[in-house]
């Protein structure tokens, strides 16, 4: 399977260091006995309509402004950057951008993002009827909204998913607001965590057959998990670990293989390029999970040759697989 166009029919605590994922920290993990940090953000910019990192961005909207937010934990910070528009109602919407150029929020994560989410959006305009449905965690969903003014099932967070106060309203502030229906974000959780063939039959017998339904998952929906689990009620069984830079690249991925064996492993590995730093890699713990949604549809080595039979992949990023786009498939 070629990548990147459009395909026919328990974690281990904070070693300080924090890169920014998809709305979220993406923590590498080291030394097992230092505490994670307190959370803390401070918005440091407003942003005005045509600025390069604004500008660039390449969205079916204009957007009003920008604000660019300092988040972190402890001593560790990451910029992160929020686009303001309007949709086709005029309602104001915000949305997690990652600028292709200007300003202290452009790093090489984030150019390659942008890079991914334009291509994905691209064969998304060209391949998808306006009416289709697309599901995705909230973050995503946004940027599906802006990218490509595509409906979305649910595109706002929910306070309960976050338990620390300062983090809560930080994503409050970020994501535009909380989402009034708490179901939809709810039920998208569960069935994440669910038997995914279970999963997919409620969601075929949810919508009519004469609407396609999308569903959209990104590698920084591993930033996610922490929400998903409080929202679900179900402890995922995922670890990961950080493999920096190494000049032997194969030997580096024999070690990944090792270590996803290892101490309780399943032998189920997912690889998360971080660009200029090495490798983040996540395996899973029990066969339980390996039979999940949310694992059968992420490009975890098992999974790429066993995707579920109710959905059909239908386009896929290059950059390990970093947006994968699934048609749900109604059984005859």
């Amino acid at each position: 399977m070629r990548l990147g166009r459009w395909l026919p029919g328990g974690l281990n605590l904070w070693a300080g260091l924090a890169l920014l994922v998809a709305g979220g920290l993406l923590l590498l993990w080291g030394w097992p006995t230092l505490p994670p940090a307190p959370f803390h953000y401070a918005r440091e910019e407003i942003v005005p309509p045509g600025d390069p990192r604004l500008s660039g961005l390449g969205g079916q909207f204009a957007a009003e402004r920008g604000m660019r937010y300092v988040i972190g934990r402890g001593d560790s910070t990451v910029s992160l950057l929020v686009a303001e528009y309007r949709d086709p109602q005029g309602q104001p919407r915000h949305v997690v951008v990652y600028p292709p150029a200007g300003g202290p929020a452009v790093t090489d994560g984030n150019r390659m993002r942008s890079e991914l989410w334009k291509k994905a959006a691209e064969a998304i305009l060209k391949h998808t009827d306006s009416n289709a449905l697309f599901l995705a965690w909230w973050d995503d969903a946004q940027r599906i909204d802006f990218y490509t003014g595509r409906p979305v099932w649910t595109s706002l967070p929910l306070a309960e998913a976050f338990a620390d106060g300062e983090e809560r309203q930080f994503w409050r502030e970020v994501a535009g607001g909380f989402g009034e229906d708490r179901e939809p974000l709810r039920q998208l959780a569960r069935w994440l965590t669910m038997d995914a063939e279970q999963a997919l039959a409620e969601m075929a017998r949810r919508w009519p057959e004469d609407r396609p339904v999308f569903l959209l998952v990104c590698l920084d929906d591993l930033a996610r998990l922490t929400e998903i689990e409080a929202l679900s009620g179900t402890r995922l069984a995922l670890e990961g670990r950080f493999f920096p830079n190494a000049d032997d690249f194969h030997g580096q991925i024999a070690a990944v293989k090792r270590w996803a064996g290892e101490s309780g492993g399943t032998g189920n590995y997912l690889l998360q390029p971080v660009p200029g730093a090495g490798i983040r890699a996540w395996r899973t713990t029990s066969p339980e999970l390996d039979r999940t949604l949310l694992i059968r549809l992420l490009p975890f080595v098992r999974s790429v040759t066993d995707y579920p039979l109710g959905v059909k992949l239908v386009y896929q990023s290059d950059r390990g697989g970093y947006l994968s786009l699934f048609e749900l498939r109604r059984p005859p």
